[in-house]
């Protein structure tokens, strides 16, 4: 099973992965919610995904949930990221990528509206399935 997500969708998804281990075999997260500014920053305050230790964090606290599951689980399936390069939520997405191998990431230019996710939609299936796989 594969989860695609868009914006909350997107975070959505990811909050599915951490909740049910062993269900998905992959996630396509477009322009995913990297959480408030809060969480971002407390991030980019430690030196990014991959430095920041979290204390404890609350069971109902999605946002930290999400990119600690992303920091140390996102390597146990196929998770893909694309996001438009002039997205608000842009800054959180480059962290998000640190925490994923390049391949896997793809960004371009736009912002967080629907030309730029159909785009980066056409770009995974063709990486995925070649340019047959579907019709433009």
């Amino acid at each position: 099973i594969w989860l695609a997500g868009i914006s909350i969708g997107g975070y959505v998804a990811m909050a599915c992965a951490h909740r049910y281990p062993g269900v998905l075999q992959g996630l396509l997260l477009l322009a995913p919610y990297p959480g408030n500014r809060i969480t971002t920053s407390e991030i980019t305050q430690a030196g990014g995904v991959a430095a920041w230790l979290p204390e404890s964090i609350a069971a109902e606290d999605t946002e930290r949930s999400n990119w600690l599951w992303l920091k140390t689980q996102a390597s146990t399936m196929q998770v893909h990221l694309g996001y438009g390069e002039d997205d608000r939520f842009a800054p959180g997405h480059a962290m998000m990528a640190q925490a994923l191998p390049a391949a896997c990431v793809d960004h371009i230019a736009g912002g967080h509206d629907w030309p730029v996710w159909l785009k980066l939609w056409h770009n995974f299936l063709d990486k995925q399935f070649g340019n047959e796989s579907h019709a433009r």
